[in-house]
């Protein structure tokens, strides 16, 4: 097998992540820093305004998250105006940064060196408040690094960690949280629709809370 293939726009050849060497390991899979200038030169962009606001982003391998595919894009972008491009649309108070995450087609080999073929809908899209970009760009690699070990699953069947960990910003880009769960965010609770699950959940939270109370109330 080559670790090269034909580009179908170009003269040049992919970089593909399976036979590329991993920018980060895991305990379950590995991840690979994108090539965003060999990305903007194969596209033949010159001076791309949305460099200025895109920070790394990373292709990751998870095949235990879901059954059909197994590699995910996880990219983070920052909300500020930049000419040449849409004024950022900012669904979180005082939010800096956004991070992406989606599923990549398994029809396709993932290359560090291309677009990746993305899935849709969006796997998740939260906003958050970070110092900077280094600070952004670091929360983000430490969520890569997590979904590569299997402790944040990047299937959609588990937003509510990623909402944990980021933001729920993205309730208000429709189709993107369409699964029922309750997240807790610092003192918070989210609430993402009223179905049967939930109501069991939000049954379980009152009657813990009760439980807990009583508790207190007489102590051993």
């Amino acid at each position: 097998m080559t670790n090269e293939r034909k580009d179908v726009n170009t003269s040049s050849t992919l970089q593909l992540t399976e036979t590329t060497e991993p920018t980060m390991r895991g305990r379950l899979g590995n991840a690979w820093l994108i090539d965003m200038e060999a990305v903007s030169r194969r596209r033949g962009i010159v001076n791309d305004p949305r460099a200025a606001v895109t920070l790394p982003c990373w292709i990751a391998s998870a095949a235990y998250a879901h059954p059909l595919w197994s590699h995910y894009t996880i990219m983070c972008v920052a909300l500020r105006e930049v000419p040449g491009l849409p004024k950022a649309t900012v669904g979180l108070d005082g939010a800096t940064h956004e991070i992406l995450v989606f599923a990549l087609d398994p029809g396709t080999k993932p290359a560090v060196d291309d677009v990746p073929r993305i899935l849709h809908p969006i796997n998740f899209a939260g906003q958050f408040v970070a110092a900077d970009d280094i600070s952004a760009a670091a929360l983000v690699q430490q969520a890569v690094q997590d979904v590569i070990d299997g402790t944040l699953n990047p299937d959609t069947d588990f937003r509510r960690m990623w909402v944990e960990r980021f933001s729920g910003s993205n309730f208000l880009k429709p189709g993107t949280m369409d699964t029922d769960f309750i997240a807790r965010v610092g003192d918070d609770v989210i609430v993402h629709g009223m179905g049967a699950a939930n109501v069991r959940n939000l049954q379980q939270i009152v009657n813990t809370a009760a439980t807990m109370g009583a508790d207190e109330t007489n102590p051993q």
